[in-house]
Protein backbone atom coordinates (compact mmCIF):
# COMPACT_ATOMS: atom_id res chain seq x y z
CA UNK A 1 0.00 0.00 0.00
CA UNK A 2 1.05 3.60 -0.55
CA UNK A 3 1.81 5.96 2.33
CA UNK A 4 -0.91 8.48 3.01
CA UNK A 5 -0.48 12.16 3.71
CA UNK A 6 -0.83 11.38 7.41
CA UNK A 7 2.04 8.93 7.32
CA UNK A 8 -0.22 5.87 7.59
CA UNK A 9 -0.69 3.18 4.98
CA UNK A 10 -3.96 2.94 3.08
CA UNK A 11 -5.46 1.27 0.04
CA UNK A 12 -8.19 2.63 -2.17
CA UNK A 13 -10.37 -0.27 -1.06
CA UNK A 14 -9.90 0.80 2.56
CA UNK A 15 -11.02 4.30 1.60
CA UNK A 16 -14.08 2.98 -0.17
CA UNK A 17 -15.09 0.85 2.83
CA UNK A 18 -14.56 3.76 5.20
CA UNK A 19 -16.65 6.02 2.97
CA UNK A 20 -19.50 3.50 2.80
CA UNK A 21 -19.51 3.17 6.59
CA UNK A 22 -19.54 6.92 7.06
CA UNK A 23 -21.98 7.79 4.29
CA UNK A 24 -25.07 6.76 6.20
CA UNK A 25 -24.19 8.97 9.15
CA UNK A 26 -23.13 11.85 6.91
CA UNK A 27 -26.06 12.18 4.54
CA UNK A 28 -28.25 9.09 4.76
CA UNK A 29 -29.14 7.46 1.46
CA UNK A 30 -29.00 10.74 -0.49
CA UNK A 31 -25.58 10.43 -2.13
CA UNK A 32 -24.44 13.73 -3.64
CA UNK A 33 -23.87 13.71 -7.39
CA UNK A 34 -20.23 13.39 -8.37
CA UNK A 35 -19.15 16.29 -10.61
CA UNK A 36 -18.04 15.56 -14.16
CA UNK A 37 -14.44 14.39 -13.77
CA UNK A 38 -13.26 15.42 -17.24
CA UNK A 39 -12.46 19.09 -16.49
CA UNK A 40 -10.48 18.02 -13.43
CA UNK A 41 -8.69 15.29 -15.36
CA UNK A 42 -7.92 17.83 -18.09
CA UNK A 43 -6.03 20.12 -15.70
CA UNK A 44 -4.29 17.18 -14.01
CA UNK A 45 -3.08 15.93 -17.39
CA UNK A 46 -1.91 19.39 -18.48
CA UNK A 47 -0.11 20.01 -15.18
CA UNK A 48 1.39 16.52 -15.20
CA UNK A 49 -0.11 15.73 -11.80
CA UNK A 50 0.21 12.00 -11.23
CA UNK A 51 -2.33 9.95 -9.28
CA UNK A 52 0.05 9.33 -6.38
CA UNK A 53 0.58 13.06 -5.83
CA UNK A 54 -3.11 13.83 -6.36
CA UNK A 55 -4.13 11.35 -3.65
CA UNK A 56 -1.58 12.69 -1.19
CA UNK A 57 -2.49 16.32 -1.77
CA UNK A 58 -6.22 15.63 -1.62
CA UNK A 59 -5.89 13.71 1.64
CA UNK A 60 -4.02 16.69 3.08
CA UNK A 61 -7.09 18.87 2.48
CA UNK A 62 -8.94 19.58 5.72
CA UNK A 63 -10.88 22.75 4.82
CA UNK A 64 -12.71 24.33 1.90
CA UNK A 65 -9.98 26.96 1.65
CA UNK A 66 -7.35 24.25 1.24
CA UNK A 67 -9.43 22.52 -1.42
CA UNK A 68 -9.83 25.79 -3.33
CA UNK A 69 -6.06 26.35 -3.11
CA UNK A 70 -5.45 22.90 -4.60
CA UNK A 71 -8.06 23.03 -7.35
CA UNK A 72 -8.06 26.70 -8.33
CA UNK A 73 -4.66 28.10 -7.37
CA UNK A 74 -2.44 25.10 -8.05
CA UNK A 75 -4.28 23.32 -10.85
CA UNK A 76 -6.15 26.23 -12.47
CA UNK A 77 -9.54 24.51 -12.54
CA UNK A 78 -12.27 26.97 -13.65
CA UNK A 79 -14.16 28.51 -10.73
CA UNK A 80 -17.47 26.91 -11.64
CA UNK A 81 -15.88 23.47 -11.46
CA UNK A 82 -14.14 24.34 -8.20
CA UNK A 83 -17.51 25.24 -6.70
CA UNK A 84 -18.98 21.87 -7.74
CA UNK A 85 -16.13 19.89 -6.16
CA UNK A 86 -16.24 21.99 -2.98
CA UNK A 87 -19.95 21.38 -2.66
CA UNK A 88 -19.45 17.65 -3.15
CA UNK A 89 -16.57 17.57 -0.64
CA UNK A 90 -18.69 19.34 1.98
CA UNK A 91 -21.79 17.20 1.35
CA UNK A 92 -19.74 14.02 1.65
CA UNK A 93 -18.48 14.91 5.11
CA UNK A 94 -16.00 17.74 4.54
CA UNK A 95 -13.11 18.03 6.95
CA UNK A 96 -14.29 15.46 9.51
CA UNK A 97 -11.26 13.21 10.03
CA UNK A 98 -10.83 9.47 9.51
CA UNK A 99 -7.62 7.49 9.78
CA UNK A 100 -7.05 7.91 6.06
CA UNK A 101 -7.81 11.64 5.82
CA UNK A 102 -10.81 13.95 5.73
CA UNK A 103 -14.17 12.30 4.98
CA UNK A 104 -14.77 14.55 1.98
CA UNK A 105 -11.41 13.66 0.44
CA UNK A 106 -11.88 9.95 1.15
CA UNK A 107 -15.26 10.15 -0.58
CA UNK A 108 -13.78 11.72 -3.72
CA UNK A 109 -11.03 9.10 -3.94
CA UNK A 110 -13.43 6.25 -3.31
CA UNK A 111 -15.84 7.45 -5.99
CA UNK A 112 -13.28 8.31 -8.68
CA UNK A 113 -11.02 5.25 -8.52
CA UNK A 114 -7.39 4.98 -9.54
CA UNK A 115 -7.17 6.88 -12.84
CA UNK A 116 -10.47 8.68 -13.46
CA UNK A 117 -8.97 11.99 -12.30
CA UNK A 118 -5.23 11.48 -12.85
CA UNK A 119 -2.95 8.75 -14.16
CA UNK A 120 -0.48 6.80 -12.02
CA UNK A 121 3.17 7.72 -12.58
CA UNK A 122 4.04 4.69 -14.73
CA UNK A 123 0.95 5.02 -16.94
CA UNK A 124 1.37 8.77 -17.37
CA UNK A 125 5.03 8.49 -18.32
CA UNK A 126 4.38 5.70 -20.82
CA UNK A 127 1.42 7.57 -22.36
CA UNK A 128 3.41 10.80 -22.63
CA UNK A 129 6.31 9.01 -24.32
CA UNK A 130 3.94 7.46 -26.89
CA UNK A 131 2.35 10.85 -27.58
CA UNK A 132 5.67 12.54 -28.20
CA UNK A 133 6.91 9.73 -30.44
CA UNK A 134 3.70 9.60 -32.46
CA UNK A 135 3.56 13.36 -33.04
CA UNK A 136 7.23 13.49 -33.98
CA UNK A 137 6.79 10.68 -36.53
CA UNK A 138 3.56 12.06 -38.01
CA UNK A 139 4.38 15.76 -37.81
CA UNK A 140 3.88 16.43 -41.52
CA UNK A 141 0.60 14.53 -41.69
CA UNK A 142 -0.75 16.42 -38.68
CA UNK A 143 0.16 19.78 -40.25
CA UNK A 144 -1.42 18.79 -43.56
CA UNK A 145 -4.67 17.59 -42.02
CA UNK A 146 -5.13 20.62 -39.79
CA UNK A 147 -3.74 23.22 -42.21
CA UNK A 148 -7.24 24.55 -42.92
CA UNK A 149 -7.71 25.59 -39.29
CA UNK A 150 -4.30 27.21 -39.08
CA UNK A 151 -4.79 29.15 -42.32
CA UNK A 152 -8.15 30.43 -41.19
CA UNK A 153 -7.30 31.49 -37.64
CA UNK A 154 -3.53 31.35 -37.29
CA UNK A 155 -1.90 28.86 -34.96
CA UNK A 156 -2.39 31.01 -31.85
CA UNK A 157 -6.18 30.94 -32.23
CA UNK A 158 -6.66 27.63 -34.05
CA UNK A 159 -9.25 25.48 -32.28
CA UNK A 160 -11.05 22.49 -33.80
CA UNK A 161 -14.03 20.49 -32.53
CA UNK A 162 -12.92 17.74 -30.16
CA UNK A 163 -14.72 14.94 -32.00
CA UNK A 164 -13.13 15.98 -35.31
CA UNK A 165 -9.68 16.13 -33.71
CA UNK A 166 -10.13 12.67 -32.20
CA UNK A 167 -11.28 11.10 -35.48
CA UNK A 168 -8.47 12.71 -37.47
CA UNK A 169 -5.82 11.65 -34.96
CA UNK A 170 -7.14 8.11 -34.86
CA UNK A 171 -6.69 7.96 -38.62
CA UNK A 172 -3.21 9.49 -38.59
CA UNK A 173 -1.73 8.10 -35.38
CA UNK A 174 -3.29 4.63 -35.19
CA UNK A 175 0.08 2.93 -35.75
CA UNK A 176 1.38 4.61 -32.62
CA UNK A 177 -1.53 5.34 -30.31
CA UNK A 178 -4.55 3.46 -29.01
CA UNK A 179 -8.05 4.91 -29.03
CA UNK A 180 -7.71 5.74 -25.33
CA UNK A 181 -4.34 7.45 -25.96
CA UNK A 182 -5.99 9.76 -28.50
CA UNK A 183 -8.89 10.55 -26.17
CA UNK A 184 -6.43 11.54 -23.45
CA UNK A 185 -4.48 13.71 -25.90
CA UNK A 186 -7.69 15.50 -26.92
CA UNK A 187 -8.58 16.05 -23.28
CA UNK A 188 -5.04 17.29 -22.51
CA UNK A 189 -5.28 19.79 -25.38
CA UNK A 190 -8.67 21.30 -24.48
CA UNK A 191 -8.23 24.95 -23.41
CA UNK A 192 -7.76 24.96 -19.64
CA UNK A 193 -10.18 27.79 -18.92
CA UNK A 194 -12.93 26.79 -21.34
CA UNK A 195 -16.24 26.23 -19.52
CA UNK A 196 -17.02 23.18 -21.66
CA UNK A 197 -14.86 20.44 -23.14
CA UNK A 198 -15.75 20.87 -26.79
CA UNK A 199 -12.66 22.09 -28.65
CA UNK A 200 -8.98 21.27 -28.95
CA UNK A 201 -6.27 23.92 -28.94
CA UNK A 202 -4.02 23.07 -31.90
CA UNK A 203 -1.29 25.36 -30.64
CA UNK A 204 -0.92 23.15 -27.56
CA UNK A 205 -0.73 20.01 -29.68
CA UNK A 206 1.70 21.45 -32.22
CA UNK A 207 3.96 22.67 -29.40
CA UNK A 208 4.76 18.99 -28.77
CA UNK A 209 6.11 18.48 -32.29
CA UNK A 210 9.86 18.92 -32.57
Amino acid sequence: SSPSAKGKGYRLLDLAVAFERLSGASFGNAMPSLPDTRPLKRVCLRKGLRAETWRKQLLDVDSVDNLIALLRTQLGLPQGQVDLWCNYWKAAGGGAQTEGGSVGSVAILARTGTSEVSLPESLYNAWWARIQEALAEERDAMHQNFAYAIRGEGISAAHVPQDHFEKTCQDILSAWLSHDDVLLLALWACPLHAPEIEEVDLKAVFSLMH
